[in-house]
């Protein structure tokens, strides 16, 4: 296994390389079917993909998810010299001394977004590496090539290699232009162009890193037995972890549950609270089928609100018709009312004041808005529009155009991105519902 210097210097040399080649084709003024083999011909898209392994390997044997020193020197130096786009003056002018506050999640998710990224990277790699393939194989016409890279969404691919600091700002630039080209006569066959170019890829057998999901599973772990003890810090992530315990159908039943014990806790005296949360606490371990580290002493100490707002919230696919009916039975049910005014649904976008929309927006990626607000209604697009200078709102409706009809998958993943951002700003009282 490499140390952290050797695999700094590969890194290094990897984006020079990257960075050079990137250079070669857009003063040869490349096409993107002779850009995608030249960067092959490089090693770029195999040699990415070896290094992705290489800091998978060495993640697994060094980094230990503990709150000590030794997991907070070895995360530091890690993100310094490897996730360099990320700043971490901060955690070295604190030091270890403040790590028993925040510094151990804060530093957990930092990870945790990482590796998220490269693997989101590695995915890139893949599909360029098949993509070339493809070509050079099956010899497809330009109309097929042209659908398969907008339903892969080549264009958005330089902005993850440059968050990574695998390429500069500028050259994310070129090559986002070369990998936008179109040649074809303008037909399309998406659906089909794309079940073809998909069945090949699965051929091919390019195998994902496993250790992806280890390391992810470790880091959640980790931050999951650090919450749970120190739950008066973390009240909000404990109630988000408690929602995601719930097995499959049991968001709506659970909703009833709280809000039946919130309606007979109003009705009686303040003396008597406790009974109550020792029912919530009760209710919740059945529902929840006890996930480890919780007790029923610690869950007491929950509001039972703000733990209904965020069920609704991590399983709004099973909670969304649930509220929505209840919205429609008017405001008759002031617990409901109050459960409903903490969850931000995507529909309820263009329900914000002007404000509050433009904080999402800021929060939110441009390929997930042009993706979301594919087939949204006009007034949806109107509410998006004028919170836009006018550039930007052409920019935005020209990748709508170029991007075509996505498929429903990919749409409900974007509206999950605008709904989560919502319902965390929502948490932290940076918007509101009027």
């Amino acid at each position: 296994m490499k140390s952290l210097s050797e695999l700094a210097a590969l890194q290094n040399e990897y984006s020079s390389n990257f960075n050079k080649a990137i250079e070669f084709v857009s003063k040869k003024k490349y096409s993107r079917k002779e850009t995608l083999m030249h960067l092959e011909k490089k090693g770029i898209f195999t040699e990415g993909m070896k290094i992705i392994n290489e800091i998978y390997d060495y993640s697994r044997g060094n980094l230990k998810f503990k709150p000590d020193r030794a997991f907070f020197e070895a995360a530091v130096d890690f993100i310094e010299q490897i996730h360099k786009p990320f700043y971490v003056a901060e955690y070295r002018s604190a030091g270890y001394s403040r790590l028993e506050t925040e510094w151990f999640t804060s530093l957990c998710r930092v990870l945790e977004s990482y590796f998220q990224q490269i693997f989101t990277v590695h995915s890139c790699f893949t599909a360029l590496h098949a993509f070339n393939s493809y070509t050079v194989v099956k010899k497809p016409t330009d109309d097929e090539l042209d659908s398969i890279a907008r339903s892969l969404n080549l264009r958005f691919y330089p902005a993850s290699f440059e968050s990574m600091g695998l390429i500069s700002y500028s050259n994310a630039d070129l090559l986002e232009e070369i990998l936008s080209q179109e040649n074809s006569s303008g037909k399309d066959d998406t659906e089909k162009y794309e079940d073809e170019f998909f069945k090949y890829l699965e051929e091919m057998k390019i195998e994902e890193p496993a250790a992806s999901e280890i390391i992810l599973q470790n880091i959640n772990d980790a931050s999951a037995k650090y919450i749970i003890k120190h739950l008066d810090a973390y009240p909000d992530e404990a109630m988000e972890m408690l929602g995601r315990s719930l097995p499959e159908g049991k968001a709506v039943e659970t909703l009833e549950f709280i809000a039946g014990l919130e309606r007979n806790k109003r009705r009686e005296i303040l003396a008597i609270e406790k009974k109550y949360a020792s029912l919530f606490a009760e209710g919740i371990l059945e529902k929840t089928g006890a996930p480890a580290g919780f007790t029923a002493e610690k869950i007491e100490r929950l509001d039972m609100i703000r733990t209904a707002r965020t069920i609704s919230s991590v399983k709004f696919e099973e909670t969304e018709s649930y509220l929505k009916k209840s919205a429609k039975k008017g405001s008759s049910d002031p617990v409901m009312r109050d459960i409903k005014t903490g969850v931000f649904l995507f529909s309820d976008f263009e329900k914000l004041n002007d404000r509050c929309i433009q904080k999402i927006l800021r929060e939110v990626d441009t390929q997930d808005l042009v993706t979301a607000f594919c087939s949204a209604s006009p007034s949806m697009l109107e509410a998006l529009f004028r919170n836009m200078s006018s550039r930007a709102a052409e920019l935005i409706k020209e990748d709508m155009e170029f991007l075509g009809k996505p498929g429903q998958y990919r749409i409900k993943k974007s509206r999950e991105i605008i709904q989560n951002t919502g319902n965390r700003l929502l948490k932290s009282e940076d918007i509101y519902l009027e």
